[in-house]
């Protein structure tokens, strides 16, 4: 996983350049700002340029007003190349006219307000040669070029003017940086919101606006236009957003509704909120208006269909020929009083009017890819802020099938008494159990039980991904529980002290019983309102003692297993003594999760064991080995033998799962024990934060559902990521995987307490 980002890492690199301690400090100091704002690559680029620079001669002052000045100026250099523009203008300054170094860094903000850092860049190119040309037409040589050139970085040649004066008249696209402020006052004027004004990360694959819990997110250069016409976009589209902000307060659930009626609502919503600011505000018409340009020989798909009816609602004199664009036109005006009302304008009518205009589209054939959709016009967020999020409503079930039913067992070969569990059969022959499956020829999965979808967080965009991952249930296929079996009776010794901790009563809990009529000392609240009536002249209260007793457990806990690729690692040497040869990572877990439920079981606890693997976001295989309601049996045990290792480690969507089917046990405690080998991990993810931070809501929204989680990692390097996932406390890194037997049931009693 990638570690948090910091400037301190590079530290070395710095102290063998001999780059003097003060510039240490001052990097030090603008560490915050520059975390927030530029990335590890560009963190990289900037210690590379203090590197070089000290090595071309550059001195602490030098070096010390580089960093204090980025600092300054590193909001404005967000964009791609951005900081790499900046930091090739000090070197190539610092290299041909070191004395001018200090003013370029002192103009740079100013020439940033007006221009991009590529701009900046040509300015100060400009200077350079413009200060050559000088020196070498003078008769003083180098005196004048000196002066020229220093002129030019302190914005005092005309020159430089000039160049200021090209790129004020909009020979550039506009950026956010230079918008934000206007655009911060323009909100508040004419809204009265204040969202924080934040730029789209840029591995999005989407460039456009979109409003999350975050703020307004808005690309940072607008849409490769330049002058007052990207101004004009920015306007546009943080004001849009605004009116979202301040007009839909409703959000709709997509229950039943198809893509292409979703987009539709998105359509609707747009131009009500539109219309209701702009009956307030009339100058808002003209300013989104000049965005709108379908015409009717721009075709007749369904996407250009929606842009022409956008229009059409926005405009009330612009007519459009297309019978279905005057049906939705009509509807919309006939429900708003000619778009004099737009309020009237429920999310129930909103939901109807984008039914009936869908099924128009069905019955005219017309092909919707809702996969590549964007909402155009380009100044309007992509609407996700008017839906309800997927994390406000519970997983919603697609499909469920029986189960595949499992082959009756011999009730002499499979004893359902577990401490019988191992014996032979009376007639002395070995009891009849379920073959092993040799590698390679493993059967194909069974039948899902149901497909259930669950939201996933995006640390990108700063919110949910709603109904974005499938988590397919089913059971394991029986397996060999042979060596599950042996497990049981090498670890007698251990069962039985466990057990004898069981019945000396140790385990039940000590609880404080206040306001009793009679205790074993005085509780000092009861008393003292007690005295506050009889004060009051009322009748005091009698119940002023507490006692201390013993409450029986109730527990309900599961044990989730990470099953993906990684526990088929076969243990080493120092790990397989006193296992079977060949033993795997996967091994060890199942036998650590049948001690440990069979410790729980004898406890009187309720006690389930699940596993799960990943093969991307649409296929999160989780296999239930032993439920809730389950006798711990030879058919149990040959279930958790079955569980095989595959496929990855999407550990969100598992423990969301997870934590739904614990959430409906009615016990006090609940425990949901996470046992895993690695870092989260799957098919379709490439950047290491995303599933990790994901992991971490999902463990957030588990301790919102009065659930403890607990997570047994036997990964020896884990603590780089297992802290971020599970916090500080609520996980443990086991040095010798081979002691995961021995551990987990006590560590699971001590939990449980």
């Amino acid at each position: 996983m990638d570690g948090p980002k910091t400037h301190r890492s590079p530290l070395k690199a710095l102290r063998e350049a001999q780059v003097p301690d003060s510039v240490l400090i001052e990097l030090e100091r603008s560490r915050r700002t520059l975390e927030a704002t530029l990335s590890d690559d560009a963190s990289d680029a900037l210690v590379e340029s203090l590197v070089e620079m000290r090595m071309l001669g550059a001195d602490a002052a030098l070096l010390g007003a580089i960093v204090q000045r980025l600092a300054l100026i590193a909001p404005r250099l967000t964009g791609p190349g951005g900081l790499t523009a900046w930091l090739t203008a000090v070197r190539e300054v610092a290299q041909q006219a070191r004395h001018c170094t200090l003013a370029m860094l002192a103009s740079s903000e100013e020439v940033l307000r007006h221009g991009s850092p590529a701009e900046l860049l040509m300015w100060a190119r400009l200077g350079l040669r413009h200060g050559q040309r000088v020196g070498e037409a003078s008769d003083l040589g180098g005196t004048a070029q000196a002066d020229s050139t220093l002129a030019h970085f302190e914005l005092r040649s005309r020159e430089s003017a000039q160049g200021m004066a090209s790129i004020e008249r909009g020979e550039q696209r506009a950026d956010l940086a230079s918008s934000k402020a206007r655009l911060s006052h323009l909100l508040r004027a004419l809204f009265d919101v204040a969202p924080a004004l934040l730029t789209v990360e840029q591995g999005l694959a989407t460039r456009r606006p979109f409003v999350s819990n975050l703020g307004l997110h808005l690309p940072e250069v607008g849409r490769a236009l330049r002058g007052a016409l990207a101004h004009r976009w920015y306007d546009a589209a943080a004001l849009h957003a605004a009116a979202h902000l301040r007009h839909s307060t409703h959000r709709f659930e997509r229950g039943s509704l198809k893509p292409i009626q979703m987009a539709l609502v998105g359509v609707l919503e747009d131009a009500r909120v539109e219309l209701i600011a702009i009956a307030e505000l009339p100058g808002l018409r003209r300013l989104w208006g000049s965005f709108h340009h379908a015409e009717p020989a721009h075709g007749g798909s369904f996407v250009v269909l929606m842009l022409r009816l956008a229009r059409c609602l926005l405009e009330a004199a612009h007519d459009d020929p297309h019978p279905w664009v005057a049906k939705g036109r009509r509807m919309f005006f006939e429900a708003t009083d000619g778009g004099r009302a737009p309020e009237r304008l429920t999310p129930a009518v909103l939901r109807d009017m984008a039914s009936l205009l869908g099924n128009d589209i069905g019955q005219m054939r017309l092909q919707f890819n809702y996969r590549e959709y964007v909402v155009e016009p380009a100044y309007r967020d992509d609407n996700a802020c008017i839906w309800l999020p997927a994390d406000d409503t519970p997983p919603q079930v697609q499909a469920v099938a029986d189960e595949v039913p499992v082959p009756p067992d011999d009730a002499d070969d499979h004893p359902d008494d577990p401490d019988e569990i191992g014996q032979d059969a009376d007639d002395g022959a070995p009891a009849s159990r379920p073959q092993p499956v040799a590698s390679g020829e493993l059967p194909a999965d069974r039948p899902p039980l149901a497909r259930l979808q669950y939201p996933e967080w995006d640390r990108l965009v700063g919110d949910y991904r709603s109904a974005w991952c499938t988590v397919l249930e089913s059971r394991p296929l029986p397996g060999d529980p042979r060596a599950l079996l042996r497990s049981i009776e090498a670890h007698a010794a251990l069962l039985l002290r466990l057990e004898r901790v069981l019945r000396a009563g140790r385990l039940r809990e000590c609880v404080k019983l206040r306001a009793q009529l009679r205790g074993d000392e005085l509780d000092i609240d009861a008393a003292v309102r007690s005295a506050i009536d009889r004060r009051a002249h009322q009748a005091p209260g009698q119940k002023v003692h507490q006692r201390f007793d013993r409450r029986e457990r109730d527990v309900a806990a599961l044990v989730l297993l990470d099953s993906s690729t990684s526990t088929a690692d076969a243990l080493s040497g120092t790990e397989a003594s006193g296992n079977a040869a060949g033993a795997t990572v996967l091994d060890l877990a199942r036998e650590a999760a049948l001690l440990t439920t069979l410790t729980l079981a004898r406890a009187g606890d309720r006690c389930a064991v699940h596993a799960f693997a990943s093969n991307g976001r649409h296929e999160v295989r989780y296999e239930r080995a032993l439920d809730f309601n389950e006798v711990l049996d030879a058919r149990s045990i040959a279930r958790l033998a079955g569980v095989r290792s595959r496929l990855s480690t999407r550990m969100g969507t598992a423990l969301r799962h997870a934590s739904t089917l614990l959430a409906a046990e009615p016990h006090r405690k609940r425990l949901l024990l996470f046992v895993t080998d690695g870092e989260p991990h799957d098919i379709d993810i490439f950047d290491r934060r995303y599933l990790i931070e994901d992991a971490r809501r999902a463990v957030l929204e588990a301790g919102r559902l009065g659930l403890a989680v607990f997570c047994v990692t036997l990964d020896a390097a884990a603590d780089a990521y297992v802290r971020t996932i599970f916090g500080a406390g609520n996980y443990r890194v086991l040095n010798r995987i081979g002691s995961l037997p021995w551990i987990l049931p006590q560590m699971v009693l001590r939990l449980t307490r």
